[in-house]
């Protein structure tokens, strides 16, 4: 079985070619047999599909590990205009399959198809010497489409629904300033990152920031074209209880990832312009976006970047933007990040020069305008 999803608004026309080993590890032939070794389908837009391809094995069965190899290609040029996230968004609410199956398919590893690998791919499957009862019919080659665009429209109307109940969610007045930071203490730590205080407190302003002030004061980015808040409404679709609970509770788990993502794009135009550094152009933000939301949810391996640009920049940016009572005297949080910054030089592997430097920049500036607007040098 293989699982293809379809991430952009255009059909996309995908072959495989499946290798089959013609040996068992200690050198006797092996007798395998599959339904079809060259498979071409095409994708439509947005779909997500499951070609099965039964494979026998008719003799000598015994207790052994064999290696398929799969080679996925696109045989086509389709517009790469993405329709899906890369990394996936909120469980579907109308997937019309048993949860049996549903549950066989979470499991199926996910194998990204790129020029690294070549597109080539190898899965070791377990053969077992216990003997299946014959079927009537032998198991027959079934391309099926799971989720196509018309499941996409209607999830969405589904949603469209819901947008009164989010938005009552989304603006409480509940702070979410210590919940993301315990949230992204944990996960960072998690994922082979643990965090400064500092760095800490930055990134948690900086996600604060998008939760509690970006509605009001980002114009160009309004709330309903927020990551986290249309999760938000396509989780209500499924469990309207969640609605009973704390804004704050729902951004540091249920909606974290998203509100992260959200962070990310909006750090990189919120720093860029104050910033002696380039950033990239939308298309560089959003892959890298992606890749480190790929790190976050355990599929990618850490980089020291992914603190630094841009969420503690744009902690940094926003620092008396998200300036509550119980957070102290913001100049506290600017020498935090400083210790951290020299915290890390010490460890080794510090952070690059180049976003040294820009920190620098980023914190002298916060400097300056602390000291014009009042607060209290400690």
């Amino acid at each position: 079985m293989v699982l293809v999803q379809n991430l952009v608004r255009d059909n996309v026309q995908i072959r495989l070619d499946i290798e089959l080993p013609t040996r068992l590890p200690d050198g006797r032939t092996l007798d395998v047999r599959i339904a079809k070794s060259e498979v071409n389908e095409l994708i439509p837009s947005g779909a997500v599909c499951v070609v099965h391809i039964p494979v026998t094995v008719s003799g000598p069965v015994v207790d052994t590990n064999i290696p398929i190899r799969v080679t996925v290609r696109i045989t086509n040029q389709p517009k790469n205009q993405p329709i899906r996230p890369e990394q996936g968004g909120p469980p579907p609410s109308v997937l019309a399959i048993s949860p049996f199956k549903a549950q066989v398919l979470k499991d199926v590893a996910y194998l990204p198809s790129d020029e690294r690998t070549n597109h080539r791919h190898q899965v070791v499957f377990h053969l077992s010497p216990q003997k299946m009862p014959p079927v009537a019919t032998p198991p027959q080659y079934q391309y099926e489409v799971l989720w196509s665009e018309v499941q996409a429209e209607r999830e969405t109307e589904m949603a469209r629904q819901h947008l009164d109940l989010a938005q009552r969610v989304a603006t409480s007045k509940d702070l979410t300033w210590e919940a993301l930071g315990r949230a992204t203490e944990e996960r960072f730590a998690s994922y082979g990152m643990p965090l400064h205080p500092g760095e800490v407190q930055m990134i948690a302003r900086a996600l604060a920031y998008v939760v509690e002030k970006a509605p009001e004061r980002e114009r160009s980015l309004p709330l309903q074209n927020m990551r986290w808040f249309r999760t938000l409404c396509q989780l209500l679709v499924q469990d309207k209880s969640l609605a009973e609970k704390p804004r704050s509770e729902l951004v540091a788990n249920e909606l974290y990832d998203a509100v992260i993502y959200d962070a990310i794009l909006m750090g990189f135009r919120l720093v860029q312009p104050r910033a002696r550094l380039n950033l990239g152009h939308f298309g560089e933000r959003s892959v890298y976006a992606d890749r480190m939301m790929a790190w976050l949810q355990g599929s990618a391996k850490p980089d020291l970047s992914y603190i630094y640009v841009p969420l503690v920049m744009m902690g940094i940016v926003v620092i008396r933007q998200v300036q509550h009572r119980d957070m102290g005297n913001p100049w506290r949080a600017v020498k935090q990040i400083q210790e951290a910054l020299r915290g890390r030089e010490r460890l080794g592997g510090g952070v690059p020069v180049i976003i040294f430097d820009a920190m620098q920049d980023l914190l002298k500036q916060t400097e300056e305008e602390l000291q014009r607007t009042g607060y209290p040098r400690i």
